[in-house]
């Protein structure tokens, strides 16, 4: 039987494997044979560890023998980049029949900043507001040569601004559950919820992302789920990925408030009522986002009723002259969707370089007289107020509306910007 005490200073530790380096180790072990049978206290310290030569702390606590090469080790860390985060830790560490080692280690609730996040990626970020609420537990158990690992990562009523894209996200919560942290590997199915999302005038509530962390460089968006203008959108799966700068999604949309969608893809200016369903798919290639013949039709078997405000954007984006025969037709339509009511309705978008090209046909009646009368020959006539025009009953509209995408193209050009 026996005690005695190791001391060591300045020690170093390093692995090509695990990409980790330590140096500067301090270290009292007090050793007792064959077995302890009293308790006695070492202590250590390593002012400086880092993690793949970017991500740096140090750690000190406490050392007691609990068998016979089995030993205690707890203590806390303290991140460079990140010092409001406090993990606090507990490691059993055996050298019987070759070295293992297993620790369960847990942070305290920690905010994190943009300069946070800054501090702990290589890319420059794009300037942002943002406020997280964040904590983390797991464990990892070396046996055998081979390094397992697993993490739970809370996010709690998180909130992002980043003004330069006019967006915000507020509300954001996940629990994420990494069942490798040297790759960053999720589990299936990780589920990010956010209360509300704005992108120039586009609103989105209740957003429910479920995902995939696949490794560093992959995340895999099984669906995303939403409320938008009064209605419900959701997607495919789709696979982000560092390497990668072509995309291509489908909004599937059900019950969205026709008017509310002008009103936020600024279409037109309009109130009303009345609901459309259908599909966007939405392509997004370095940095430029595209509408390919996307269609939205008015939920069967109920209409609605369309006031659009500003109609004069219907003569302008036509570019007939007025003294062109064709030109009564744009000048009627624009009239009739002053207040009109509708039995359906069907929109479809396309882009085109910066411009949306809308094509909207839309059957009912006006809920007034037009200040139209219609010709023996065929078509209409414009007439005074001496007249009191036409009720037009049945009437069939086909508009065709070119656009402004600027703003959405401006949106794809600071993602562009984020992803390299």
């Amino acid at each position: 039987k026996g005690f005695m005490t190791l001391n060591a200073s300045k020690g170093k530790i390093s692995s090509a494997k695990f990409k980790t380096h330590a140096s500067d180790i301090s270290v009292e072990i007090p050793v007792q044979y064959p077995t302890p049978k009293k308790e006695r206290i070492g202590k250590y310290s390593i002012p400086s560890i880092s993690y793949d030569k970017q991500y740096h702390l140090s750690a000190k606590g406490k050392i007691r023998q609990r068998k016979f090469l089995e030993f205690l080790v707890d203590g806390s860390a303290s991140f460079k980049s990140l010092p409001a985060m406090e993990p606090i830790y507990n490691l059993v560490v055996g050298f019987k029949n070759g070295a293992y080692a297993n620790v369960d280690f847990e942070t305290n609730s920690f905010n994190v900043t943009h300069d946070d996040i800054q501090k702990l990626t290589p890319q420059n970020l794009q300037t942002a507001q943002i406020d997280i609420t964040a904590s983390a537990k797991g464990n990892a158990e070396f046996i055998n040569h081979q390094l397992k690992t697993k993490m739970h990562v809370n996010v709690n009523n998180g909130n992002v601004h980043i003004p330069d894209m006019n967006f915000t996200a507020s509300g954001i919560n996940t629990a994420i559950a990494l069942n490798d942290l040297l790759v960053a590997e999720s589990i299936p199915g990780q589920i990010l919820t956010i209360d509300s999302i704005e992108v120039n005038k586009i609103k989105i509530d209740d957003a429910k992302v479920r995902f995939s962390i696949e490794d560093a460089k992959s995340l895999l968006i099984e669906n995303i789920q939403a409320k938008w203008c009064g209605g419900h959108v959701s997607t495919e799966s789709i696979r982000l990925s560092m390497d990668k700068k072509d995309y291509a999604l489908s909004l599937y949309c059900d019950r969205l408030e026709m008017a509310q969608l002008m009103e936020q893809m600024e279409i037109l200016k309009s109130k009303g009522t009345g609901t459309l369903n259908g599909r966007l798919p939405i392509s997004y290639s370095d940095g430029d986002i595209s509408f390919n013949n996307g269609f939205l039709f008015s939920t069967s078997g109920s209409g609605g009723k369309i006031k659009i405000e500003d109609t004069s954007k219907i003569i302008a984006s036509a570019g007939i002259p007025m003294n062109d025969p064709a030109f009564v037709q744009i000048d009627l339509a624009q009239e009739a969707l002053k207040d009109f009511d509708y039995k359906w309705a069907k929109l479809i978008f396309n882009t085109f370089e910066d411009e949306l090209t809308l094509n909207i046909s839309i059957n009912g009646k006006p809920t007034k007289n037009l200040p139209f009368e219609p010709l023996a020959s065929g078509g209409f006539v414009r007439v005074d107020e001496s007249s009191p025009g036409s009720v037009l009953e049945g009437l069939q509209l086909d508009v065709n509306l070119n656009l402004p995408f600027k703003e959405m193209m401006k949106f794809g050009n600071k993602l562009k910007s984020i992803f390299n």
